[in-house]
């Protein structure tokens, strides 16, 4: 495993840690475990005569799809760039 993969994988481990974590206080708080869409959009639309609607509506599940494919090519961009970006100059000529 090298240095890259290994440093990614900690920082997902890291943030699935603090995900699970928040999320244990949050159930023993008591606290409702509600998104924040709905007062967000409250106070966004107060004193406007506009009805808030999408910009994007998709049927279904297919949304979660968009946003999958959407996040699998910024992951590619940001895999293929992340060599470039990071690297010692002239290490990347290879690409």
């Amino acid at each position: 495993m090298d240095r890259f993969v290994r440093n990614v994988a900690i920082v997902t481990l890291g943030l699935l840690a603090l995900i699970f974590i928040n999320t244990y206080i949050g159930a023993k708080l008591g606290n409702e475990l509600g998104g924040v869409d709905d007062v967000v959009e409250t106070i966004a639309v107060e004193g406007h005569d506009k009805e808030p609607r999408p910009v994007l509506e998709l049927p279904g599940d297919t949304e979660v799809g968009a946003f999958t494919i959407a996040s699998l090519g910024v992951g590619l961009i940001i895999g293929y760039t992340w060599r470039k970006i990071f690297s010692e100059k002239g290490e990347h000529e290879e690409l």
